[in-house]
């Protein structure tokens, strides 16, 4: 008995030695936690970790490496207060970002850097990162891999970029690392926790990458927004297919995209289809896409002044600025991202107060500044408390911008 009892301690310990040679070079653990407003369950976050961990450990092709890393969620999915779930401003993001654990889990992110309209946002070299959750099916392990690899240090690639997993263009299929991220990834965490971020939104000088068809340009999801140097390279002789694309609900997931561009180009004949599209009644919950592309298209007037000082646009933003004006212009809808009309109407305003920084206008510059003047009502004073931070961030840019041009303000985004 003592033999054969010997015969399988040794076996025993092959086993285990064996899955010690098998097991990952590096596991990274993982403290996530979602804002109160956001769907976010343990099922959730292990799709996501194991998805992430087996496209870092698969070999997918030519340039890629199967890299011995795993990531794993430690302890439940916690719940947070912090904020409103929507990361509007550099106070917004920090707070949210210094929260404990690696990965937050929020409604939408329109600041990281700069203005824009993010899937993720991530520290330079640090612990933590941010991540929009889209909802049941349009969940994406990619995102969070990517995000993940700005924590250790890697950027976006720009150019010859296909399938390659730090693409700012999110796609399953975007999954290969070289040896030199692998290594990256291999990394142990750092304890010290950073304070800069990667937004990874700025662009290349135009003319160098090979331009898309417009709709081929739209119909991309961009992990850190529409890119404002290759949206501008587009004339208004694309607009038509854009507002065609607009009016079709089986484009509803790329409207947001659609409508920033036609801003972005800058035609100001193209003012009032898009503030139709703001103003289009509709009734019930909005889909995230529905709400999402409301949201950036009273972004996109902002960058539609700074193209063509269209005054229509402008008077819309700065009569957008009062909460009230949402509900006076009978918007009926909900969407499951606010607890009710005047939670709706506060991001509505801060919108127009974003579109209005990323004008570069003059009399946008006045109108900000009005908000920062001292109000009679208490109404007035608790929605100038709730915007403040979002006021001063929409100066800077104004500033710049005005200064500088949006060419300018993007690519100084780049850490």
């Amino acid at each position: 008995m003592s033999f054969i009892k010997s015969i399988w301690v040794s076996i025993l310990v092959l086993l285990v030695v064996t899955w010690l040679a098998c097991g990952p070079d590096t596991t990274h653990q993982f403290q996530i936690s979602r804002h109160d407003t956001a769907n976010f369950t343990n099922a959730d976050a292990d799709e996501m970790l194991d998805e992430a961990t087996n496209l870092l450990q698969t070999n997918d092709g030519e340039g890629d490496v199967a890299c011995n890393v795993a990531l794993v969620r430690k302890g439940d999915v916690t719940e947070f207060l912090t904020g409103i779930g929507v990361i509007n401003s550099p106070e917004d993001l920090y707070a949210v970002m210094g929260l404990p654990g690696e990965v937050k889990v929020v409604r939408h992110i329109f600041w990281c850097g700069v203005f824009s309209t993010f899937l993720g946002c991530s520290e330079i070299g640090g612990n933590s990162f941010i991540v929009t959750d889209l909802g049941p099916g349009n969940r994406s392990a990619v995102v969070w891999a990517h995000e993940f690899g700005h924590n250790k240090g890697l950027l976006d690639c720009h150019f010859n970029c296909q399938y390659k997993l730090m693409n700012r263009i999110l796609h399953s299929a975007n999954r290969r690392i070289n040896s030199h991220e692998c290594s990256a990834f291999l990394t142990p965490r750092t304890t010290i926790r950073q304070t800069g971020i990667l937004t990874s939104v700025a662009q290349e000088p135009s003319g160098v990458a090979q331009l898309l068809d417009i709709k081929g340009f739209v119909c991309q999801t961009f992990i850190h927004g529409v890119p404002y140097e290759e949206a501008i390279r587009y004339g208004s002789d694309k607009v038509p297919i854009l507002l065609e694309m607009l009016a079709d609900t089986t484009e509803e997931s790329y409207w947001s995209n659609i409508v920033l561009t036609m801003g972005m180009i800058g035609d100001e004949q193209t003012v009032e289809q898009i503030i139709a599209f703001i103003d289009k009644a509709i009734e019930g919950k909005l889909s995230t896409s529905q709400y999402t592309a409301k949201m950036t298209a009273i972004m996109a007037l902002g960058y539609l002044i700074n193209k063509s000082g269209s005054k229509k646009a402008l008077t819309y933003l700065q009569d957008s600025l009062n909460p009230s004006v949402w509900t006076e212009r009978k918007f009926k809808w909900t969407s499951s991202y606010h607890v009710n009309e005047n939670d709706r109407n506060v991001q509505l305003s801060i919108m127009a107060i974003i579109g209005l920084g990323l004008s570069g206008h003059v009399e946008a510059g006045e109108s900000l500044r009005s908000l920062q003047q001292p109000v009679a009502t208490q109404e007035a004073k608790e929605f100038q408390a709730k915007v403040s931070d979002v006021i001063n961030e929409a100066l800077r840019a104004h500033e710049m911008i005005a200064k500088e041009g949006l060419i300018e303000y993007y690519r100084q985004a780049k850490y």
